[in-house]
């Protein structure tokens, strides 16, 4: 007896086998077949518009680049200059520091142990206070005083401080 209620609350079984057979659309390998109102010219022509967008695009985004680095590197020259000529005159600088430092980085120029680098003189000035506070500092850990004679992991001559 609660079959028949569910049945009827429902509808009957064929009343719902209609209505599956209605909301189900009946699709046919004929109905996946494309249409394309593109001619082969027209597509070609596509085609070609498209490699010349992306071309530009890409010519356009290489000159920003391009052009963002030259404006870094200006900008780094210039604030180099102090407008004193004995401070912006340029000088060699030999890179010596201690054992425990690699390199040192100021505004973005790394400076690498054993090289010798043309800076201006008031840059020349700071690295090599920078050099000895690395030397002060390894004197305070080893408790040893710089000795300028000491053996180095790297020699500094002038044939491999380029």
């Amino acid at each position: 007896m609660s079959d028949e209620k569910i049945i009827h609350a429902e509808g009957t079984k064929s009343d719902l086998e209609k209505k599956k057979k209605v909301s189900e659309p009946v699709v046919t390998a004929e109905d996946n077949i494309p249409v394309s109102f593109l001619t082969d010219e027209k597509k070609r022509e596509l085609d070609k518009k498209a490699q010349e967008k992306v071309d530009q695009d890409l010519r356009k985004q290489e000159e920003e680049e391009y052009l963002a680095k030259q404006e870094r590197k200006e900008l780094l020259k210039r604030k180099q200059k102090t407008g004193n000529v004995d401070q912006d005159e340029i000088v060699d600088f030999v890179c010596d520091l201690a054992d425990f430092a690699a390199s040192i980085v100021v505004n973005n120029v790394t400076y690498y142990h054993g090289f010798s680098y043309r800076v201006p003189r008031h840059v020349c000035r700071d690295l090599e206070s920078i050099a000895a506070r690395t030397w002060d500092h390894d004197a305070d850990i080893h408790g040893e005083k710089w000795n300028p004679r000491k053996r180095r992991n790297q020699k500094l001559s002038p044939r491999n401080a380029a």
